[in-house]
């Protein structure tokens, strides 16, 4: 909106250049406001976001006026432009029905007052010329809004489908990451058997090759022993032969 004005603004300095001070005394300021309303909606102002592009929808009712008083040759473009303002509002910042109708009543009564200063000097013509256009505008308006609002609708409601299919979708990597959090579990579980079992073994081993009351190795022990030592032995003639 802010940089709409600025080329409008800029048309008419370079259409009329005698006025181009004014044109900009009265532009700079509507300018600001549309630039310091997107920073406070950047920043900090979502919450009051509806309220903030009410205000901004109504920048350029305010510089249509004002060119029609500083420059009376564009009278006849600003009453055709009059009736695509609510048109152009509705179709890039849709609100909802009362808020909408709200905003109309607002520009309305912009236009309305301005017809009431600019009475005396408007002709039959010219009067009537920018009643059918604020009547054109506000249809147009409240039918593109409805539109806007009907898009938006089908727009949320496969938004809702689709944030019920990701909401699914985290449920289940959420109970599978359970999943594999209990068989990491288990399986830690049974490493920890495995060893206490391979321990275990060895006890086993050993307690089948001791006499319980001497403490000395038993009659399986001493078999292996002999084994052992047998085997030594032929491997040591192996060895001389």
């Amino acid at each position: 909106v802010a940089c709409a004005i600025a080329v409008a603004a800029s048309a008419d300095c370079l259409a009329v250049p005698g006025v181009a001070i004014l044109t900009i005394a009265t532009s700079a300021p509507l300018i600001g406001i549309g630039f310091f309303v997107a920073y406070i909606v950047r920043r900090r102002g979502r919450q009051i976001v509806v309220p903030l592009g009410m205000v901004v929808g109504l920048l350029p009712i305010c510089s249509s006026i004002s060119a029609v008083l500083l420059i009376p040759q564009s009278e006849a473009l600003v009453v055709a432009s009059i009736g695509l303002i609510p048109l152009a509002f509705a179709q890039f910042v849709p609100l909802r029905r009362r808020e909408h109708v709200a905003w109309l009543a607002m520009a309305d009564a912009l236009f309305l007052s301005f017809m009431a200063v600019r009475g005396d000097s408007l002709v039959m013509g010219q009067e009537q010329a920018l009643l059918f256009a604020v009547l054109l505008g506000t249809v147009l308006s409240l039918g593109a809004n409805e539109v806007a609002l009907r898009r938006r609708g089908q727009i949320d409601s496969q938004l809702l489908a689709v944030r019920a299919l990701y909401r699914r979708m985290k449920e289940h990597e959420t109970d599978l990451r359970r999943q594999d959090e209990f068989l990491f579990m288990q399986q830690e579980t049974l490493v920890v058997q495995q060893a206490e079992l391979l321990r275990l073994n060895e006890e086993l081993e050993t307690i089948a090759r001791m006499d319980p009351l001497t403490g000395l190795g038993n009659r399986l022990r001493l078999n292996e022993d002999l084994a052992q030592l047998a085997e030594i032995g032929r491997a040591s003639c192996r060895e001389r032969v």
